[in-house]
């Protein structure tokens, strides 16, 4: 992988695993996403879950 290349999916991978990027996203998600049979704290869990998957997915993929 070229110099910029992996600079930049460093910064990618750095900023998505953030906490403070994790909790924006996941509190917008919950905030957009209404899913009536479930409570908002179970819609954050199920929320902060796909977002963990999603930040392992991109970081395997934007490290090949």
């Amino acid at each position: 992988m070229s110099d910029i290349k992996s600079k930049i999916s460093d910064w990618v991978i750095e900023k998505i695993s953030n906490p403070e990027t994790k909790a924006k996203v996941v509190s917008k998600w919950n905030d957009n996403v209404n899913i009536p049979i479930l409570n908002e704290k179970t819609e954050e869990k199920i929320f902060s879950a796909i977002y963990d998957s999603i930040v392992d997915v991109f970081s395997e993929v934007l490290k090949k």
